[in-house]
């Protein structure tokens, strides 16, 4: 385990988030947790909803459009369909976690919540063989996802490159194409089965290759906010597990 209290750790994570927007903690969690949390999500795949939509960079799904659109699709598991005593759950449901990521993206005197949303607050992220998500920005300024077990083929997370770095600010990426590549060409992040990553992606462009193995891969989302009681739009929730409750 990670030091996640120990002052000198924590602030070497938060200068990572402000150099690149990105921190990524490979074996975060032990194996025997890890193996319980993929057993759960593999028994919900089938209660996964499928979101299918064409969308721009900003996730508009409707025109007017900014800029290129592509398709998403990957299925999500509900919070209220995870088992509240699970592994994933107390792990997301722990305090130690939440000051982390608190410090890493806010500032140790910031605090965060655990977003209060029953279908969002922590969710699993199912990429069935032939499923992946465009070029995006996210509409959070910062992500947190814990790999539970990639693809065996695609699957990966690129990111597109501004200048010589990832985290490119005020400054919008261009999203690269295959005839006409853009800046360096995007950066694919590899992430081990365990690691934890804690992702600046309002101000990100990235995306998820097609899946071509065999097996889904999936990704848990834990959903903060620096507001008390956060829930998602009803929009959102219709995306992206079909109901709003």
């Amino acid at each position: 385990m990670y030091p996640l209290s120990d002052p000198p750790f924590v602030k070497q994570c938060r200068q990572m988030f402000l150099d690149n927007g990105l921190v990524l903690l490979p074996k975060f969690v032990r194996k025997p947790a890890l193996q319980e949390m993929v057993s759960e999500a593999r028994a919900q795949c089938h209660d996964a909803w499928v979101c299918d939509s064409l969308h721009d960079v900003h996730l508009r799904t409707t025109p007017p459009f900014d800029g290129p659109t592509g398709k998403t699709t990957v299925g999500s598991v509900a919070y209220d369909r995870l088992s509240p005593h699970g592994a994933l759950v107390n792990l997301y449901s722990s305090d130690e976690l939440t000051k982390f990521v608190a410090a890493v993206c806010c500032g140790v005197d910031r605090p965060l919540y655990r977003l209060a949303d029953p279908l969002g607050a922590c969710s699993v992220n199912v990429f069935a063989p032939g499923q992946g998500h465009f070029w995006h920005y996210d509409e959070s300024p910062f992500t947190t996802t814990l790999m539970l077990q990639p693809a065996s083929s695609g699957g990966a997370f690129e990111v597109a490159q501004v200048g010589d770095g990832l985290h490119c600010g005020e400054e919008l990426a261009p999203v690269p194409t295959e005839d006409k590549p853009k800046g360096n060409g995007p950066v694919k992040l590899t992430f081990e089965p365990g690691t934890l990553s804690i992702f600046g992606g309002s101000s990100s462009l990235h995306r998820v290759t097609e899946n071509t193995g065999d097996d889904s891969r999936l990704v848990a989302v834990l959903c903060f906010s620096e507001t008390a009681g956060k829930v998602n739009s009803e929009a959102v929730r219709e995306l992206f597990w079909g109901r709003n409750a």
